[in-house]
């Protein structure tokens, strides 16, 4: 093998290697803006600048969410939990592993009025 090829192959193995290496995070804590605890299972979904769907996830039990192996570029972030607001977050420029901290979602206004279920016998005929 020549010098040349060496080097060649030497430089193909570094650049993949970075390139494995380099995966972006991006990961958040969704919380109640009023008392800021966590919100348990917040829906989050990760959009291109345009609103197109690139994933989606769950918040665990401490209101933590994290989007794995993300290319570099401009995403907007929507949560959403019921009973509050749906929120949207910008986060530009990604170009290395990036933790947003907390994202305060605040209770929306409005609410269901009460609900009264009721029922009656059921009666049967022969067809």
């Amino acid at each position: 093998m020549t010098t040349r090829n060496s080097i060649l192959s030497l430089l193909f193995i570094l650049f993949t290697i970075s390139s494995l290496t380099a995966q972006i995070k991006l990961s958040g804590t969704v919380v109640d803006a009023a008392n800021k605890n966590p919100l348990e299972f917040a829906n989050v979904a990760l959009l291109k600048p345009d609103s197109t769907f690139i994933a989606g996830a769950s918040c665990d039990s401490a209101g933590v969410f994290v989007f794995n192996n993300l290319t570099p570029g401009d995403y907007l972030l929507s949560s959403t939990y019921v009973g509050y607001d749906k929120i949207f977050t910008p986060v530009e420029h990604l170009d290395k592993s990036r933790d947003l901290g907390n994202i305060a979602l605040h209770s929306s206004g409005v609410a269901l009025n009460e609900v009264t279920v009721t029922g009656s016998t059921v009666i049967q005929k022969p067809d």
